[in-house]
């Protein structure tokens, strides 16, 4: 990946993130776990993109779709492992 495209997917990852965070998030220190979850979550989609044949929404050298599905399931797996108690204290 060029360097372009890994700060485009900064950019993505970050994004979604924030927006995660806006949505569940509860404390301000998760937001460190979720950007951390997200960069991972993006990066592994976009070699998974790189590794199949079809490319649907490529930017550049990006892989928004399969960059965009892992990283919100990476999102979703970093929430379920922090433990998001109901009803906490």
């Amino acid at each position: 990946m060029s360097l372009p495209a890994i700060v485009l997917s900064l950019v993505f990852a970050s994004l979604y993130a924030g927006l995660f965070h806006s949505a569940f998030g509860r404390r301000a220190s998760e937001v460190v776990r979720y950007w951390t979850a997200a960069v991972i979550g993006f990066f592994v989609g976009a070699v998974i993109g790189l590794l199949v044949p079809w490319h649907l929404l490529v930017v550049g050298e990006v892989h928004l779709l399969e960059g965009t599905l892992a990283s919100f399931s990476a999102l979703f797996l970093a929430r379920w492992l922090g433990g998001g108690q109901a009803g906490g204290s």
